[in-house]
């Protein structure tokens, strides 16, 4: 999926003003996190997964980093259980 590059100045404008006026915990769906951003789910899923995938990059092979717990936690919440252990 190719967005302009205005397109994603208002996907980025939406995500900023979006996390701003979110309450630490609080969780939003794709679909509202669209509709804020002016772009469809499967982008928002898309932005979501690129954004996992350089989180991996950056703690592979060190269980030690910090990231390490938080992207076990994300593959638990998306049922991929045990992914990330070992990688």
């Amino acid at each position: 999926m190719r967005v302009s590059k205005e397109g994603a100045a208002y996907i980025d404008l939406g995500l900023a003003i979006l996390g701003a006026v979110t309450e630490p915990g609080q969780c939003r769906t794709h679909e509202e996190i669209a509709a804020y951003c002016g772009c469809t789910k499967q982008a928002i899923s898309q932005i979501e997964w690129r954004a996992i995938r350089k989180l991996r990059k950056i703690a592979q092979g060190n269980p030690q980093h910090p990231l390490w717990d938080v992207l076990a936690e994300v593959d638990r919440l998306n049922g991929l259980q045990g992914a990330w252990d070992g990688v």
